[in-house]
């Protein structure tokens, strides 16, 4: 969808519009579209709810709404790229752990066999 909308000044009869071919109507109006001239004189072919939408959007919010309850302005989510192994870490932490712990007895009790006796 295109991010410039122009106001639209008037709903056109679509009889009225000559800058088009009749079957270029009469596709556009079989699905639900009618003719509206812009402020710059073009021809927008706008569904009812792209019409509204276009109409809500020209509306100018009064000054004391825009002083007190401004619009909060979205913030962009950066994502946080993180090394594949410290990822893995985080969400497999008990398992690493348990796993050292393991290898650790292992190589205590190989390095040391006294210990068992």
């Amino acid at each position: 969808m295109s991010k410039r909308h122009d106001k639209i000044a008037e709903e056109l009869d679509i009889h009225s519009v000559t800058e088009f071919t009749t079957a270029y109507k009469n596709y556009y109006s079989s699905m639900g579209y009618k003719p509206y001239r812009t402020e710059n004189g073009k021809i927008k072919w706008l569904a009812l709810d792209q019409h509204s939408l276009r109409i809500h959007a020209g509306k100018k919010r009064h000054f004391i709404k825009r002083l007190f309850f401004a619009k909060p302005i979205p913030r962009v989510r950066v994502r946080k790229h993180r090394h594949p192994i410290i990822r893995f870490i985080r969400y497999y932490w008990g398992f690493v752990s348990l796993f050292i712990l393991l290898t650790a007895f292992v190589l205590v009790l190989l390095l040391y066999p006294q210990l068992i006796m």
